[in-house]
């Protein structure tokens, strides 16, 4: 039957051309859309944990709110009996406030963040950012060292070697400065680029607190884990050793809890990664709906599409038909023969469209979207990661397969149907 079904299909090609065509464009359109969609969302995901400390992390929410974890052990110990795939550790002391300003040559900038961080935990991780100039030193980390974004060092005209000072306010309520060397620029004009970095014991110097304090424990996992679940399982893990807040799974649930608790003693909350992004969710959803649109109406096209082909295919091979059913084929048969050209159709239409949108994403991974400052946060060194997100490109084309199969049902069916006598006499 599958050799009949391909010489078949062979011989009857000129008229699924067009169809075919159509079926290897949207295979193509589709593995491009999600492609790009499964890149952006991997970037900018990559970039907020290492913005937030990570995958998963906790913080301390009792008041007055200092942010300071005093218990580090319980808190390490219940990443450790979580049973993650853990990549990296975050351990940081932060300035929260909105006030922090950058001074150089009477030129000032205020940040959103400062992050102190704890170098030997996050080194490698760090090293990761995409240093434009200087970067992290092989040897020691200079504890007067200082990491900004190119759009901070651009608005302040600053470069590597530069002598910058830092202001903030102390948790005592003073202003303080101090004076930091600019060791490395990196490249991100984004949301995640208005923040500096520095060592988290110099930080927590002129903050005036004792230089061992962190007010972030976190960690990233491996690729392809659920930050979601993940969190979940360290807050059973953590609930059981420290005062910890219900599961709340965002940033703004664990606020609206704390104003509404009062609590003196130190209390944590464990917080995924999307708890912490949500805005950044939404526009991803919102892209992730809108392919799936596009891709209900392209089936919606297809099956229509090989409906009206199948029924001028099945016309047009009506004393085909009659002949094999004068020989002795059953209608199960006839009905099996287009059905099974049908799927030869979808097959390497689907594929052909896959393996030229492969090309596609690899070829858009080429193109430098550098100058694009809205397009930075989803970028990997100004261009566009590949990606090939094999389940949502397998079942689209599964879908298709399908969806081309069922389109062919009904014509297959009316042709199996005829008498032979009468397909015999169609002219």
């Amino acid at each position: 039957m599958l050799g009949i079904a391909w010489r078949n299909f062979i011989l009857q090609f000129h008229r699924y051309r067009v169809l075919a065509a159509a079926l290897v464009l949207g295979a193509l359109v589709f593995t491009v859309l999600f492609g790009v969609t499964a890149s952006l969302t991997h970037t900018v995901r990559e970039k907020a944990a290492r913005y937030f400390s990570g995958d998963v992390m906790v913080l301390n929410f009792s008041h007055p709110r200092d942010w300071i974890i005093d218990d580090e052990l319980a808190i390490r110990r219940a990443f450790d009996e979580a049973g993650l795939d853990v990549a990296s550790h975050h351990r940081r002391s932060l300035y929260y406030e909105t006030d922090a300003k950058l001074v150089f040559n009477g030129t000032s900038l205020v940040q959103r963040r400062v992050i102190g961080l704890d170098f030997s935990e996050e080194r490698d991780n760090f090293s990761q950012q995409e240093f434009l100039e200087g970067g992290l030193p092989k040897g020691p980390i200079p504890t007067d060292g200082l990491w900004v974004s190119n759009d901070t060092a651009q608005r302040l005209h600053v470069r590597v070697g530069d002598e910058v000072i830092l202001m903030v306010k102390t948790d005592q309520g003073f202003r303080n400065t101090v004076s930091l060397r600019l060791a490395g620029v990196f490249q991100d004009s984004s949301f995640f680029g208005f923040a500096s970095y520095l060592d988290y014991r110099t930080l927590n110097r002129v903050l005036g607190r004792p230089e061992e304090t962190i007010t972030e424990l976190g960690i990233s996992l491996g690729s392809g884990a659920d930050s979601d679940s993940a969190a979940r399982t360290v807050w059973r893990r953590l609930k059981d050793a420290v005062p910890t807040l219900p599961w709340v799974g965002t940033l703004d649930g664990a606020y609206a809890w704390a104003d509404k608790n009062p609590i003196s003693t130190p209390t944590y909350a464990v917080l995924p990664l999307s708890g912490r992004l949500k805005q950044i969710n939404d526009l991803i959803e919102a892209i992730y709906a809108v392919n799936a649109l596009l891709v209900l109406v392209f089936l919606v096209v297809v099956a229509i599409g090989v409906y009206n082909t199948y029924q001028m295919i099945a016309f047009e091979r009506t004393r085909e038909v009659g002949t094999m059913r004068a020989l002795g084929m059953q209608k199960s048969a006839v009905i099996t023969l287009f059905l099974t050209e049908s799927l030869m159709l979808g097959f390497l239409s689907s594929v052909a469209g896959l393996i030229l949108g492969s090309l596609a994403l690899w070829l858009l991974g080429q193109v430098d979207f550098s100058g694009n400052l809205l397009a930075q946060m989803f970028l990997a060194k100004g261009r566009v990661a590949f990606a090939w997100p094999w389940q949502n490109v397998a079942t689209v084309l599964g879908v298709m397969w399908l969806t081309t199969l069922t389109g062919a049902v009904v014509p297959a069916w009316r042709a199996a149907a005829q008498r032979p006598v009468d397909a015999l006499r169609h002219e």
